[in-house]
């Protein structure tokens, strides 16, 4: 007979697509397990149902803020995989006829935004790239339909929500502005990664100490729903035609937006410490570490591929001293590789044309040349490659390869390559983990441009003429 369990989710395609795809297709049958799965109108409606049931699920659905809120009440929950990069899914969209053209247009408008939720942390992001006063914006904390209702009545200039809301709100007189994955700001569009997204599958500690069999074939089950949703979406499209009020053609474009899949990598992790830091913001008595949220032990049993150890490899390896200027950090004893007698050359990778623009503008400040710039980390290896420059600055997040794995690249074409990061994912556990790998210098966003300006020129312009002096006085037959 099977096992019975229960399962919580949300009537949501972003949250809970495997889940429903895995019961009403069978897929958790076939492992054994009889599941009795429900569906919550949204998450906030499945964050009260643990207030008040004395019955809580086996497995549940939700993102990160939420199952942040629940483990700072002291639910003893972990992460035992992610579902779905649904980052794209999560938009912001103005009034076409608000007068807003670039994000300092924002400030003293009224936004609404569900706080709490993703859309604050890709607001966040935006604003760190742009230097964007916070202060300066009215934010109107409101759901998905409370925002339409305002933005309708004109009562809000921006609508900050998830597909489908964010095209409903396009419908009655908005423009997309910017996802996690997209900008159309006018000059700076094309792609960008101010959101990194996930869709979790979460338990109680207490089952995987003690039912890890049970827990397995739930994850089982889901990895064939996530097989299934990515080899067959139209027809998958046709199970979830009642959990949203639109037709099939439109699902499966909502469908498209999202990544479907179970990996805990380096991209998962810089999720789970940038939405963390951002919740200890506003729960300072919050008291708990990123080690503490996940377990990846049974996700390695169902894909060995599934886990990549390597983003973990900081929790072992001894913390270098760091010093910190004005939200600079460097190791130490940092020490430039710099060719003698010629301009240092730089290229710069970053997703955001208008970090790159400024980048590029300080270099010129300092007597430096770009050589070259990119926007994804797989173009940064192609560029560092051709042009073997001098020092590259590097942004951490981006589309296609993220930052640490084209650090990592570079660093093998190359030791001794000069790396500088240029991240608003400035996270202890991040810094130390790009900096033994061998990064100089780590500048968190936003930042201030006369202290980079003073940093650069300190760290390549005495090094530079260091290495000469240090050639200078090596006698002939020598070198």
């Amino acid at each position: 007979m099977p096992e019975s369990i229960v399962a919580w989710g949300v009537k949501d395609i972003h949250t809970s697509a495997q889940l429903v795809l895995a019961k009403r297709l069978g897929f958790f049958q076939r492992y054994g397990l009889q599941v009795e799965c429900k569906l919550f109108p949204s998450e906030e409606n499945c964050l009260h149902a643990f207030e008040h049931s004395s019955a809580p699920p086996f497995i549940w659905t939700q993102t990160l803020p939420h199952f942040l809120a629940l483990r700072a009440n002291g639910l003893p929950i972990r992460i035992i995989s992610p579902l779905a990069d649904i980052s794209a899914s999560y938009q912001f969209v103005i009034r076409t006829e608000s007068g807003i053209v670039l994000p300092a247009d924002l400030q003293g408008r009224r936004i609404g935004m569900v706080q709490g939720s993703f859309v604050e942390i890709l607001f966040h992001n935006m604003a760190k790239d742009f230097q964007l006063d916070l202060s300066q914006i009215i934010v109107v904390n409101a759901s998905p339909i409370e925002q339409l209702e305002l933005f309708a009545n004109r009562e809000i200039d921006a609508v900050a929500c998830w597909e489908p809301w964010t095209s409903q709100a396009c419908y009655i007189g908005g423009t997309r502005y910017f996802s996690g994955l997209y900008s159309s700001i006018p000059g700076h569009e094309g792609r960008v990664n101010w959101l990194t997204g996930q869709s979790l599958l979460v338990t109680f500690e207490e089952h995987i100490q003690h039912e890890s069999d049970t827990l397995l074939a739930c994850l089982r089950g889901i990895e064939h729903a996530t097989t299934y949703l990515n080899s067959t979406l139209q027809k998958a499209a046709s199970v979830f035609s009642d959990l949203l009020d639109t037709d099939k053609e439109e699902l499966v474009t909502l469908l498209q937006k999202n990544i479907y899949a179970m990996q805990m990598n380096e991209l998962f992790y810089i999720g789970l410490v940038s939405g963390l830091e951002l919740f200890l913001q506003s729960r300072p008595s919050a008291i708990f570490t990123a080690a503490e949220l996940y377990d990846t032990r049974l996700l390695a049993q169902i894909q060995p591929g599934f886990v990549r150890q390597d983003w973990q490899t900081h929790a072992d390896v001894e913390e270098t001293e760091i010093v910190e200027d004005h939200q600079i950090y460097y190791p130490t004893n940092v020490r430039f590789h710099l060719p003698q007698g010629r301009t240092p050359r730089y290229i710069v990778v970053d997703d955001t044309q208008i970090v790159v623009e400024m980048f590029c503008e300080m270099i010129e400040m300092i007597g430096g040349k770009v050589v070259g710039t990119a926007s994804t980390g797989a173009q940064a290896m192609i560029l560092y490659a051709d042009q073997l420059p001098d020092i590259v600055a590097i942004d951490i997040s981006m589309p296609d390869m993220n930052g640490i794995e084209a650090i990592k690249n570079i660093l093998r074409m190359n030791p001794l390559a000069n790396i500088i990061v240029v991240s608003g994912n400035s996270y202890e556990h991040v810094r130390q983990e790009v900096f033994r790998l061998g990064v100089k210098l780590f500048i968190a966003k936003p930042f201030h441009v006369p202290d980079i300006l003073r940093l650069l020129q300190r760290f390549t312009q005495e090094q530079g003429k260091e290495e000469s002096e240090r050639l200078a006085v090596i006698p002939a037959g020598e070198v």
